[in-house]
C-alpha cells in the first residue's frame, strides 16, 4: 500500500468538531453476548474478575473487556494466546473465516506481535482480524480496523468536505 499525505490540520479540527457532537455510549451498538461472557469465564485464569464485563452499558462493557484483556500476562500461555485470540475474532468481533483454522490463526496473530514489536509489517488484507486481536492485547496503543471502522471515518470525512477516504476492509461479520 503506498504511503499518502496526512490531513490537513484543518480537517482534522473539523473532524474533532463533528465527533464532539456525537455521544459513543448511545450510538455504541455492539453487544457482548452472555454465553460469550461465559466462555471466556473459562478461557482465564481461575478467580479472575469477569463481573464488569457481565452487566453495564455495552460500551462500558467492551471498555472493561479491553482492560481486562490487556492484562499482558494472560497472553504469556501459548495455548490461552490462540484460545484469548480465537475468542476475541470470533466471540467479540464477529469474524469466522481464519478463527477456526488454529495454525492460520496462529500465524496472524504471530504476524500482528512482530509488526507490533517492530519487527514486521502489517499486511491490509485480514486487518478486520488482526486489528481486533492486537487492540484487544495492547489497547492504550492499537486499534480496531474493520468495515464499521472506515464506514464511521470516511462518514466523518465527507461530512467535513474531505477529497479522501479511508479503503474498506473485506468483511464476514456474521
Amino acid at each position: 500500500m503506498k504511503a499518502t499525505k496526512p490531513f490537513s490540520e484543518d480537517l482534522i479540527t473539523r473532524l474533532v468538531v463533528e465527533i464532539r457532537k456525537h455521544d459513543p455510549k448511545s450510538a455504541y451498538r455492539f453487544p457482548i453476548a452472555s454465553d460469550a461472557v461465559s466462555e471466556l469465564a473459562r478461557i482465564l485464569p481461575a478467580g479472575t474478575d469477569i463481573s464488569s464485563v457481565a452487566s453495564g452499558t455495552q460500551y462500558d462493557r467492551t471498555l472493561a473487556l479491553r482492560g481486562l484483556l490487556s492484562a499482558q500476562e494472560l497472553w504469556s500461555d501459548a495455548t490461552r494466546r490462540i484460545v484469548l485470540a480465537r475468542w476475541v475474532v470470533t466471540n467479540w468481533g464477529r469474524v469466522d473465516r481464519q478463527a477456526k483454522d488454529n495454525v492460520t490463526l496462529a500465524g496472524l496473530i504471530d504476524q500482528a506481535d512482530k509488526a507490533h514489536a517492530g519487527k514486521g509489517h502489517f499486511e491490509f488484507e485480514r486487518i478486520a482480524t488482526w486489528s481486533k486481536y492486537l487492540a484487544f492485547r495492547h489497547p492504550s496503543s492499537q486499534a480496531i480496523y474493520d468495515a464499521r471502522v472506515a464506514f464511521s471515518l470516511n462518514w466523518l470525512l465527507q461530512r467535513c468536505g474531505a477529497d479522501r477516504f479511508f479503503p474498506f476492509p473485506s468483511t464476514e461479520n456474521r
